[in-house]
């Protein structure tokens, strides 16, 4: 087993727990009695993300020299959809009578830590596989930033609903523009 393969292994625990987690609350946000369209796309947002950030980790292969720090610094976005995943399902309450008013009272749990995963990940490339923080390079990024700084900030139920609408397009279209391989190598360099 190579050291990838181990570390492999503690990353994919830490992003399946995650999904776990938003997987088990799936059945009572779908319940029509409660749902919310808002809080279940960002549920669908959030998991097809987790899945990137696994199939992301293949880039992470030819990293030479490990050590605690890096392992770290590549443990901390499963870290972080942990915490925005806990914020989108109850789970002191499963029954959670209106799915509209939980977003709403948790939306700053959920989004920023969401968030917080774009400026990791823009040094965790760096650090890890020499890929620059550029502005036009990662312009798509600062993007789904600024939609999730916005769903932060604002209270306006209609806001959130064209701001999570644009974030699932651009979900969509990164994943279709650069996550088509392991790793994502359409966005390494060389």
């Amino acid at each position: 087993m190579s050291l990838f393969e181990y570390l492999s292994v503690a990353f994919s625990i830490v992003v399946s727990l995650s999904a776990a987690q938003l997987l088990g609350g799936l059945r009572a946000a779908l319940r029509p009695e409660g749902r919310y369209w808002v809080h279940l796309s960002w549920m669908g947002v959030t998991l097809f993300a987790q899945t990137l950030l696994w199939w992301e980790f293949w880039a992470y292969r030819s990293v030479a020299s490990w050590s605690l720090g890096s392992f770290l610094l590549v443990l901390v976005n499963p870290g972080l959809y942990f915490l925005a995943s806990s914020a989108l399902v109850d789970a002191e309450d499963p029954r959670t009578v209106s799915w509209e008013d939980h977003y709403f009272k948790s939306r700053g749990y959920f989004f920023a830590p969401f968030f917080l995963v774009l400026p990791v990940s823009f040094l965790r490339d760096w650090l890890l596989l020499d890929i620059p923080i550029s502005f036009p390079t990662n312009l798509p990024e600062m993007f789904l930033g600024a939609i999730c700084l916005g769903c932060w900030y604002s209270s306006d139920r209609r806001v959130h609903a064209v701001l999570t609408v644009a974030m699932f397009v651009m979900t969509i279209g990164a994943a279709l523009s650069v996550w088509l391989q392991p790793g994502g190598s359409s966005r390494l360099p060389g």
